[in-house]
């Protein structure tokens, strides 16, 4: 057994009873912070609690040249805790449309959402702003 192997095996169940297990689990971040990130525009650019939004995704023109010729689309779509994606779609061109349900319970603020591409056995990610508003009073 390498020592490497060695080490694993026995630092790996203190961890994990020491409450580390999610420290191990992050290693998928630590490894997509070395991924090309794109911007994408997101259009409207917020929402507010308790609404279904339809949104327009634009990439940036450089992951749109990127993923010419190929499937366009992402492997991965995140919008944060507090959201649900009922629908996507591609429209070609760099346009993507979603309709994004949030949350009545959902946490106030900026969220970046997450789209990820798998593009020639390398993964792209774009990201952007969008904004999760109070809900409006009920009169």
């Amino acid at each position: 057994m390498s020592r490497r192997a060695w080490l694993a095996a026995l630092c790996l169940p203190a961890l994990l009873m020491a409450g580390c297990g999610n420290a191990l689990s992050s290693l998928d971040a630590v490894q997509r912070s070395q991924h090309e990130l794109f911007s994408m525009r997101i259009t409207p650019d917020f929402a507010r609690r308790g609404q279904t939004v339809f949104i327009t995704l634009d990439l940036d023109p450089a992951l749109t040249e990127r993923l010419a010729g190929q499937l366009a689309y992402p492997s991965e779509i995140n919008f944060g805790p507090g959201t649900a994606l009922r629908s996507f779609s591609t429209e070609g061109d760099g346009t993507m449309s979603a309709e994004v349900l949030i949350s009545p319970l959902a946490e106030e603020g900026e969220r970046k959402p997450l789209l990820v591409f798998v593009v020639d056995d390398s993964i792209c990610e774009t990201q952007g702003s969008f904004w999760i508003l109070p809900s409006l009073p009920v009169e």
